[in-house]
């Protein structure tokens, strides 16, 4: 009888034991994958910041390209112009 009551106890607290055990690798693995998971999270956040400031950049150098650009054409249409009014000036002071 005694020895059944010990079996008994020593069954129940492997028991409680084995529940604080599984609660406890239970934690650690969440806690790692957490930990993981806020990592990923973290660098997948600066990589799209990244990518961002990449394509802010190329925007902006386009926008200057394309002004300087349409500059650069009104400034030789213009040239053009007075060009073509000088030769008609020549022409006409040649006549």
């Amino acid at each position: 009888r005694i020895k059944a009551e010990v079996i008994t106890k020593g069954f129940e607290k492997f028991d409680e034991s084995t529940e604080s055990i599984n609660e406890r690798i239970g934690e650690t693995i969440a806690s790692a994958f957490n930990s993981r998971l806020e990592a990923a999270a973290e660098a997948i956040k600066q990589i799209i910041a990244c990518y961002e400031n990449a394509l802010q950049m190329k925007e902006q150098n386009s926008g200057i390209s394309l002004d300087q650009t349409k500059a650069n054409k009104l400034w030789i249409t213009e040239q053009r112009l007075e060009l073509e009014q000088l030769r008609k000036n020549t022409e006409s002071i040649l006549k």
